[in-house]
């Protein structure tokens, strides 16, 4: 399965922030959604029920890698094919 940016402020701004945290690419495209997606489950200012954000906060918390590995950060996205996992 592949991703194509056909924008290059997009692509511009993904390269800066992989540059900045020393990622390659698709790690730093991961993360930033992933950033994202988890605004979603931080309380709205209407938000009446503080036990039922902090359960979705755990479930979102479990589905996280437990380690992402700084050593080997391309053995870690891609198979022996090079193929993302």
């Amino acid at each position: 399965m592949g991703l194509s940016i056909k924008n290059n402020e997009t692509e511009q701004l993904v390269r800066e922030l992989a540059r900045r945290r020393g990622l390659g690419v698709t790690t730093a495209i991961k993360l930033a959604v992933m950033n994202e997606l988890s605004k979603d489950l931080r309380p709205s200012t209407d938000e009446k029920n503080p036990l039922q954000h902090l359960r979705l906060l755990q479930k979102h918390w479990a589905e996280l890698p437990d380690k992402i590995p700084t050593d080997d950060i391309d053995a870690f996205m891609y198979d022996e094919n090079g193929l993302p996992h």
